[in-house]
């Protein structure tokens, strides 16, 4: 049994499609659980950056 934790900073705006392709990898892939994290506001670019924390355990 391995767990692997990924960190990824996505922009907002590209947040819609990357929840979508996590859901369909969950479907494809081992048991995964995605957790969600807004974690800091970038002034400059005036957009919210996600952290995707990925937890995926298998067997």
């Amino acid at each position: 049994q391995q767990t692997s934790i990924q960190t990824r900073i996505i922009p907002s705006s590209e947040l819609q499609s990357e929840l979508f392709s996590q859901a369909s990898a969950i479907k494809m892939g081992p048991r995964c659980t995605f957790m969600w994290a807004q974690s800091q506001i970038v002034s400059d670019l005036h957009k919210h950056i996600f952290s995707l924390v990925s937890l995926c355990t298998s067997h």
